[in-house]
């Protein structure tokens, strides 16, 4: 898609369900394994990972929350500070809570190469473009050359377009269906008393 269309879909999206659709289709045209967007921080929430949109099997997200690994995914933690992208492959991967994580990832088709792109919001929110593909060095490279630059200014506008679409509650969307509820121990343990929405990938 051209940047053009790509910032009319942005503009068209008027609930966090068509942002999530653009996602996947994105995600297609960009050759790409996964595309998630992080809502990190949003200083007018309570609580944080305000807004998860992503393309990653429900069953490692599932996992993921469950086990509030928020706290601990090298991705997270690095991008929660950063202003650069950052390139996955120059994380430290020599902890053994790294190479578990990533390990763990890679086992439900998380690819091994991704960049995330650290966005910071006018009001102070922060949130993460995450790209990843399971393709080998040579390929990810020239994928890096050809279309980061042009992906780190358009996650500006998907950011920006998200904020006001985004309800005021925890929401977790992947797929194509909806269970608005408290996500049984999950939710309880992770977000207490918000709402979960969780939409399990296909």
């Amino acid at each position: 898609m051209q940047r053009e269309v790509i910032l009319q879909k942005i503009e068209m999206a008027e609930t966090t369900d068509e942002l999530s659709g653009f996602l996947r289709q994105w995600r297609s045209e960009l050759g790409l394994s996964h595309l998630v967007y992080h809502a990190v921080s949003v200083p007018a929430f309570e609580k944080s990972n305000a807004l998860l949109l992503l393309t990653y099997d429900d069953a490692w997200v599932q996992r993921y929350v469950q086990r509030d690994y928020f706290q601990i995914d090298p991705v997270v933690r690095a991008g929660r500070a950063g202003f650069l992208p950052i390139d996955w492959m120059r994380l430290d991967h020599h902890t053994k809570e790294a190479r578990h994580f990533f390990a763990e990832a890679a086992s439900y088709g998380v690819g091994r190469h991704g960049i995330t792109l650290p966005i910071r919001g006018p009001a102070g929110e922060r949130a993460l473009l995450t790209v990843n593909a399971n393709v080998d060095d040579e390929h990810w490279h020239r994928w890096r050359f050809n279309y980061v630059h042009e992906v780190q200014l358009l996650a500006h506008f998907f950011h920006d377009r998200a904020m006001p679409v985004d309800p005021p509650y925890v929401s977790i969307i992947c797929g194509p269906f909806r269970f608005n509820a408290f996500f049984i121990d999950i939710a309880i343990s992770i977000v207490s008393s918000q709402v979960v929405e969780w939409r399990p990938c296909n």
